[in-house]
């Protein structure tokens, strides 16, 4: 196994006493409300000081996870420090042996202050690979058959037309449907060459894409492999919400680094929001 730690550190524009409540003492309550999209319920064994228990279930956008149950190691109220370890659900026996955080809120001002995340402990299974996924959810200015349209059935015809100066050229190997392949040829100034994706899942009911990357890409480089998954939603008539997943193995025992995790969610928003300027542009197409 190998142990690892990262830290980050934050301003945020509320008290210490507020941001220490909420996302410390109550988080349990407060999350299933703010983010349903991945937190469907929480449940509390005990007071919810030091030595209770905090049970987090997954929404399946959080798939393959579908809990986490912490055990509250530390909660300071005078120092407004936090420390959880996961003993169950989550990443445990899949990457992760053992995972611990811990939060520490500092006051800057009356309505501003620091949550400095100290520690982020893990042990990882050395199996030449760690997986991981990150998510990103975006709203669009288009209708849903449009983007539908335009962004998953159509991709390999659209993108090297919008978008020539990333895509020379794409193949479709196939008819398009769940079992075929693209292949996506990049502009000669990018590093990588091409990408060669088969496509999982294509439901038109559920405006669902899934690819798996077969070639290309990254794979090889640094990813053992690669998987996205878009899944469009209407909310109104010209409108809709697009829900993107990413998954991934890494070759080596590293991980990706947040850095790296910022330009996968930023270059597959890129493309999403690519699409949506070319289809307000021109109203006519995939109408």
């Amino acid at each position: 196994m190998v142990a690892g730690s990262c830290t980050n550190e934050v301003t945020v524009n509320v008290s210490v006493d507020r941001i220490w409540k909420a996302a410390a003492c109550e988080d349990h309550i407060l999350l299933p409300k703010i983010i349903p999209q991945y937190f469907a319920s929480a449940e509390i064994d005990g007071d919810g000081e030091a030595g209770s228990t905090k049970t987090f279930n997954f929404t399946p956008a959080a798939a393959p996870l579908t809990f986490v149950k912490d055990h509250v190691e530390v909660l300071d109220h005078g120092s407004h420090t936090m420390k959880y370890k996961a003993i169950e659900g989550g990443h445990l026996g899949r990457t992760l042996k053992s995972h611990a955080f811990e939060v520490k809120f500092e006051a800057v001002g009356a309505d501003s202050c620091v949550p400095a995340e100290l520690s982020h402990q893990a042990n990882t299974f050395v199996d030449a690979m760690v997986a991981g996924f990150c998510t990103e959810e975006l709203t669009l200015n288009v209708s849903v058959h449009r983007i539908w349209k335009a962004a998953a059935c159509e991709d390999h015809i659209l993108l090297p037309q919008i978008m020539p100066q990333y895509f020379s050229s794409a193949e479709l190997i196939g008819d398009g449907e769940a079992g075929s392949t693209k292949i996506f040829h990049f502009a000669p100034a990018k590093p990588l060459t091409f990408v060669k994706n088969h496509v999982e899942v294509l439901d038109h009911g559920s405006h669902t894409l899934k690819y798996k990357t077969l070639d290309g890409g990254h794979l090889g480089h640094t990813l053992k492999s690669h998987t996205i998954e878009f899944k469009y939603e209407a909310l109104s008539a010209d409108t809709c919400a697009v829900k993107i997943k990413v998954e991934y193995d890494t070759i080596d025992d590293k991980g990706l680094s947040d850095e790296e995790v910022k330009k996968i969610k930023e270059g597959t928003a890129w493309m999403s929001k690519a699409v949506e300027g070319y289809l307000i542009a021109n109203p006519a197409s995939y109408a």
